[in-house]
């Protein structure tokens, strides 16, 4: 979750480059049937808000299924999640 200028140029993260930001979700694929085999594991799409929590260097930020900084409209899950014991972290969830 560091810059992409550090990653570019293949410094090393530490805590003053972690900032939390946006990473893009994977999106579920409608289908007709689900695939066969064990392999598999498979999820009910229900509608709701899909959120992610970025954690980084102290900060937390919560984000929309598309990148909106919604971290002032999340007020206490973000008070929550700055009691982690985490340095960085990106956690995801959706909710009706």
């Amino acid at each position: 979750m560091f810059d992409r200028v550090s990653r570019e140029r293949g410094v090393p993260p530490n805590d003053k480059d972690m900032r939390p930001s946006f990473i893009e979700p994977m999106l579920p694929t409608l289908v007709e049937e689900p695939p066969d085999g064990d392999d598999w594991i498979h999820e009910i799409k229900h509608d709701g808000y899909r959120t992610q929590l970025a954690i980084a260097a102290g900060e937390v930020r919560a984000f929309t299924r598309r990148g909106a900084d919604w971290t002032a409209k999340y007020g206490p899950v973000v008070t929550a999640a700055r009691e982690l014991a985490a340095r960085s972290a990106a956690l995801t969830s959706q909710g009706e």
